[in-house]
């Protein structure tokens, strides 16, 4: 009896955007709304207007309500009014490549099903989803870094403090979410590891929502989704959350740039082999990326690094805080 190898199972045409559009649907940032697909993200072979490189440069309007020049004039009819500019900003985007092979044995327990190529693709999607995952938690960890992070006035630790006054509270978490000022209203979900939801539990600070057509159960705090992902790491007892405006995160993938996906064979081991690969963006919106990768595109330790960020607009505009806490 002939032996399925990953070549006869694998239809790149049927496979990539099956496994594309299943990680996307797995990602909870993106499944939230925190992390929006951003069409203005255009990869170098996307857009022939677009140079080669190893990032991706945002133009945008900033506020006129932030504007230097921002206070309106009394209408007069000798004196014309002044005429003012629209200042314009620019973001600039890391662009991830990224790669992972498995061999046949890795995959043994994939071909018996009766659909081995749709086994494998929820495999390899919910790997994607969860690299995706901990790209975006290493920049947020940049990006945040209390004393030098680029939004360390968006950062509320209390984990310093003495007794109960270092501990998890309402009033802390309060205090954190308020850190966006009036783009309060935009709060779009918080994240944070499973320890820390269970004292928030513990605070009747979480709604729990089971959906009416399946046993899933949703969380929610002050009506807003709760991520749960232990990729967020306390350290010495203190533990982050981080708070997220709607669409705070701009997310976008090349299909076309990259092989997505190749088999190979190793003819002499006998062992066959699954190549996949992906290049993407996922990028907090009004910030820059400064930083020059050691390697070819940036690592995940490069995008925790604080010195790597810069604002690009005004933090007021940057709907993304966290809070420190210890949970006893």
């Amino acid at each position: 009896m002939a032996t399925t190898k990953i070549a006869d199972v694998i239809v790149p045409e049927v496979y990539n955007p099956y496994v594309i559009g299943r990680s996307i649907e797995l990602n909870k940032f993106i499944a939230s709304g925190i992390a929006t697909q951003d069409p203005d993200l255009q990869f170098p072979n996307m857009n022939r207007k677009v140079k080669g490189g190893k990032t991706i440069h945002i133009p945008f309007w900033k506020s006129l309500i932030d504007a230097a020049n921002a206070d309106d004039e009394i209408m007069s009819d000798s004196t014309a009014p002044t005429i003012n500019n629209i200042e314009a900003g620019e973001s600039v985007a890391a662009i991830l490549i990224r790669t992972k092979v498995w061999g046949a044995n890795d995959l043994a327990g994939y071909f018996a099903g009766s659909d081995p190529m749709l086994a494998i693709a929820d495999m390899d999607a919910a790997y994607w989803a969860n690299r995706e995952q901990h790209v975006l938690l290493s920049t947020l960890a940049g990006i945040t870094d209390k004393t030098t992070g680029a939004l360390k006035n968006h950062v509320l630790d209390i984990s310093g403090e003495t007794g109960d006054a270092a501990v998890l509270s309402s009033n802390a978490m309060i205090d954190a979410m308020y850190l966006m000022g009036d783009h309060v209203s935009e709060l779009g979900g918080i994240a944070c590891n499973s320890a820390t939801m269970a004292k928030l539990v513990k605070l009747n600070l979480i709604d729990t929502i089971r959906d009416a057509d399946s046993p899933v159960e949703y969380s929610y705090y002050m009506g807003k989704p709760v991520i749960v992902d232990d990729a967020i790491k306390g350290t010495s007892g203190a533990h982050p959350i981080y708070f997220f405006g709607k669409g705070a995160i701009a997310f976008n993938e090349d299909t076309t740039g990259i092989e997505i996906t190749e088999t190979d064979r190793d003819k002499v081991g006998g062992n066959d082999i699954l190549v996949t690969r992906r290049a993407f963006v996922m990028h907090p919106r009004g910030l820059a990326w400064t930083g020059t990768p050691s390697d070819v595109t940036a690592s995940n330790a490069e995008l925790a690094t604080a010195a790597n960020w810069s604002l690009a607009d005004n933090i007021k505009n940057v709907p993304i805080t966290k809070l420190v806490a210890k949970l006893a």
